[in-house]
């Protein structure tokens, strides 16, 4: 069974909470058979974790990915062997290649969060229903009735 690398990238607002971030996900993909992983490339940039998911399920893990509340992004990497030029870029896919225990790799969007709907989210954009608040007296242990 072929395992793919994920790799998430959390909201820079929850990057501290890396470790309840990777506890969501393998809550949604783990009957996918989704294990954490304790390294990955990308690590200098903080702010992520690595998921390992059989290579069949990961059309699956997609359409799961829009509940996470932590998750900003996803990449899954493509193991490449062909190397072209000095600078050791990965034919087609200069900016999408990295390199990880001596192997390259191409990086592949598997999601990303609109910012428009978060935004529209967001507690100062939300619509609220605010209803018509009525103070009462009840006047308690003073013998007075309810007047409204």
């Amino acid at each position: 069974m072929d395992e793919i690398l994920l790799i998430f990238y959390l909201w820079p607002a929850r990057s501290r909470a890396r470790a309840v971030a990777l506890a969501e996900v393998i809550s949604l993909l783990g009957d996918l058979h989704a294990r954490a992983s304790e390294k990955g490339p990308l690590s200098e940039q903080g702010g992520l974790f690595w998921i390992l998911l059989p290579a069949e399920n990961l059309e699956a893990a997609r359409v799961r990915l829009a509940r996470s509340g932590y998750t900003a992004a996803v990449d899954w990497l493509e193991p490449v062997s062909e190397l072209v030029g000095h600078k050791k870029r990965v034919r087609g896919a200069a900016k999408d290649a990295l390199q990880w225990h001596h192997r390259w790799y191409r990086r592949h969007r598997l999601f990303e969060e609109d910012p428009e709907v978060v935004r529209e989210g967001d507690p100062p954009h939300r619509a609220y229903i605010v209803g018509l608040t009525l103070a009462v007296n009840l006047g308690i242990g003073r013998g007075a009735s309810l007047r409204m």
